[in-house]
């Protein structure tokens, strides 16, 4: 015997969705900053997983003396604190599209670079035409 039974229900229908899109900043992928508590001069990490698990991975390194990023060596080498994810990452510039995230990665870097505020321990990139032409607009593209 063939039965046929509707899943689509007034009470199903009605309900809220539950949304697979990322819920908090820390749950999207994209250019992000870390900031050392000490200095507050700041860190342009690029991810394309969520910001929570590399935050985890750079804890990681600062916790087990692993000096894998250049964050992580700036906290090792100046014995400087570093605090919660919520305390000192922020995501710069969110993007899904990843042929993007060198390019804000760069712009970034120099941006805080300019304003004395880069952690030494990370080297900007050459200053492009491109990237002369972004800083004369003052800020990235969206």
């Amino acid at each position: 015997m063939i039965a046929f039974k509707c899943n689509n229900t007034l009470s199903r229908l009605s309900k809220p969705s539950t949304s697979t899109h990322p819920t908090t900043p820390y749950d999207k992928l994209g250019i992000y900053s870390l900031s050392c508590v000490t200095c507050n001069k700041e860190y342009v990490g690029q991810t394309s997983c969520s910001l929570n698990l590399h935050y985890k991975e750079h804890e990681c390194y600062i916790k087990y003396n692993n000096p894998q990023s250049a964050y992580a060596l700036h906290i090792l080498n100046n014995q400087h604190e570093y605090g919660p994810i919520e305390k000192t990452m922020t995501l710069l510039q969110p993007t899904e599209n990843t042929s993007l995230l060198t390019p804000y990665k760069q712009f970034f870097m120099q941006s805080l670079h300019k304003a004395g505020k880069l952690i030494s321990e990370q080297t900007p990139c050459e200053l492009t035409p491109l990237l002369q032409l972004a800083f004369k607009t003052s800020h990235p593209p969206s």
